[in-house]
């Protein structure tokens, strides 16, 4: 009899244990939740404006019981644990409804969790709160009102990507004239006026089956959520020449990573001049803290390799209780947009590659390093985070 009393002590331990974590993240606007198995215990982390942050640990005897609790609110088989498994939770935190994307991978001490958390309330973001700087708005909403044509948005994982690609879907789904079709693994956001597909490689709605059954839905816009081999980029070409506009991502990080990405998927040069209508490549970068940072002393070395005026005045993190220490809070993007001239036309008709490269180096193209040096000069970041988000 005690033995039972003490388990479910132990099953109610976990489940306060989970609702409290789950609260925790929210509060402190978490993207990611970690609970990583040690040897004598259970490592939990936020992911907190891009860096992980240990908040907790967990005693062994308890996670199995964690564990247990969150594969059955995610749907997932309790009973198996040698294998990788992947599930949802739609929960109401602090009265709100929060998409909670749960994946379990086995690893030689125990099942590691990693829980993705969607905020439902920031499903929907307007193209003005992303694209803050106006030049890159107005530059991005022309690549978007060409008729057709692949518009690609990159950048490595965590950058903002599927925040941009729903910012754009929205902007078309506002014009109620456009017949707007995803294909995605996974949904990521429901919008209204865009019909989302799910990928189900088992029942055989594989990306390429659903790209050939949207092309028979009569589509103005079509979204792929990302270009993952030869056979469908090669498809999509075709789409994007026949009059359609094609959105997706890409994991690259720059434009000119991205041309050379697409080559290795069998895309020539002279084919992107006639399919490729723009490419925004993007990252997060940290936002110092208004409230503690302060002018910084930077070496002669790093103002040259910055590329910036020697008297050139920047600020640097210290950390204070509104930044919980780190000295950033929030992020903003920094955005690389290519939106192909006649010159650049020409090179790419021309098929030549060497030229293209060298343009993307020139003064003629913004790089994203030299929008985020303007962002230090303006104060709003520090050179330290520059160093970290560019290596």
């Amino acid at each position: 009899m005690t033995s039972i009393k003490q388990e479910k002590n132990k099953e109610e331990q976990a489940n306060n244990l989970v609702q409290s974590i789950l609260e925790s993240a929210m509060k402190k606007s978490a993207s990611d939740i970690h609970f990583s198995p040690q040897k004598k215990r259970i490592d939990v982390f936020f992911r907190l404006e891009g860096k992980l942050k240990k908040v907790e640990e967990i005693n062994n005897d308890i996670y199995c019981y964690l564990l247990t609790r969150i594969k059955f609110m995610s749907g997932l088989d309790v009973t198996q644990t040698e294998i990788p498994q992947d599930g949802r939770s739609i929960l109401e935190v602090d009265k709100e409804s929060v998409d909670f994307r749960i994946s379990i991978l086995p690893t030689c001490r125990g099942e590691k969790i990693t829980i993705r958390i969607l905020r439902t309330s920031e499903a929907v973001v307007d193209m003005n709160r992303v694209l803050t700087n106006k030049k890159d708005l107005e530059e991005f909403q022309k690549i978007l009102n060409k008729p057709y044509g692949m518009v690609l948005i990159c950048g490595p994982t965590g950058s903002g990507k599927t925040t941009t690609l729903y910012s754009a879907l929205d902007y078309f789904a506002k014009r109620e004239t456009m017949a707007i079709h995803t294909v995605e693994d996974p949904v990521e956001y429901l919008l209204d006026g865009v019909n989302h597909t799910q990928v189900k490689v088992k029942s055989g709605m594989t990306f390429l089956n659903s790209l050939k059954t949207v092309m028979r839905h009569d589509p103005d816009v079509i979204c792929v959520g990302e270009i993952r081999d030869e056979e469908n980029m090669e498809y999509i070409a075709t789409i994007a020449r026949t009059g359609h506009l094609i959105l997706s991502s890409l994991h690259t990080g720059s434009i000119a990573e991205t041309i050379k990405l697409l080559l290795d998927l069998k895309v020539e040069i002279s084919l992107m001049s006639s399919i490729l209508s723009g490419i925004i490549c993007q990252k997060l970068i940290r936002n110092l803290c208004k409230h503690c940072s302060e002018d910084d002393l930077i070496d002669v070395q790093i103002i040259k390799s910055l590329g910036l005026e020697a008297n050139s005045k920047v600020k640097k993190a210290i950390g204070c209780d509104k930044c919980n220490n780190t000295g950033y809070r929030g992020r903003f993007g920094v955005y690389e947009i290519f939106n192909p001239s006649k010159e650049v036309k020409k090179m790419m008709i021309n098929n030549d590659e060497k030229s293209l490269m060298e343009y993307f180096l020139s003064e003629k193209h913004q790089s994203l390093k030299s929008k985020a040096i303007e962002a230090l000069i303006e104060g709003k970041t520090s050179v330290e985070e520059i160093e970290r988000v560019f290596n």
